[in-house]
């Protein structure tokens, strides 16, 4: 069925170019649902990168002090080799709890890890207080260092600070 559509164009429009038309607009409509798809897909995967980048962020942090970390991700094996340094001196303190294994037998596992937590919890303020670095924690063991990453003059008198005021805060428990 020819269409003659009147009026400043005069434009003659056959069955076939009808369907053509129609197929036009179908994929074109097609291809804007796609591309529209695409573009909420990687909208979404950008999203969950960017999240588990966070969370790649905080357990670098939780493993490494925070000098170190920013270091390690700088860090071009092929320009700068390895990262080593050296330091003339630093302090390191060690702290077990005291009677910790007849404790732990009379307690529940969760009262044992929220005692460890808010004694850790004291412990990491207490480094923060002083500027020193938290190393780790093993069970009932804790490791700070003075004077390392970032050298400190005061360290060994910032370490023995520290353990004096890590006997009084455990008294509270």
């Amino acid at each position: 069925f020819p269409v003659t559509i009147i009026g400043p164009l005069k434009i003659n429009i056959t069955t076939t170019n009808f369907y053509r038309l129609w197929l036009y607009l179908f994929l074109m409509v097609l291809g804007l649902g796609v591309a529209a798809y695409i573009i909420i897909r990687l909208s979404n995967l950008t999203r969950y990168l960017s999240q588990e980048q966070e969370k790649s962020e905080r357990l670098l942090l939780n493993v490494l002090p925070q000098a170190i970390a920013e270091r390690l991700k700088e860090f071009d094996k092929e320009v700068d080799g390895a990262i080593a340094e050296y330091f003339n001196e630093a302090t390191i303190l060690f702290a077990d709890i005291v009677g910790f294994t007849p404790l732990s037998a009379r307690m529940s596992p969760i009262e044992l890890v929220n005692l460890l937590n808010e004694m850790f919890s004291k412990f990491d303020q207490l480094t923060e207080q002083y500027g020193l670095e938290k190393i780790k924690t093993i069970g009932d063991a804790y490791m700070v260092a003075g004077g390392l990453p970032i050298h400190k003059p005061d360290h060994a008198a910032s370490v023995a600070l520290m353990a004096l005021e890590m006997q009084q805060a455990i008294q509270q428990f």
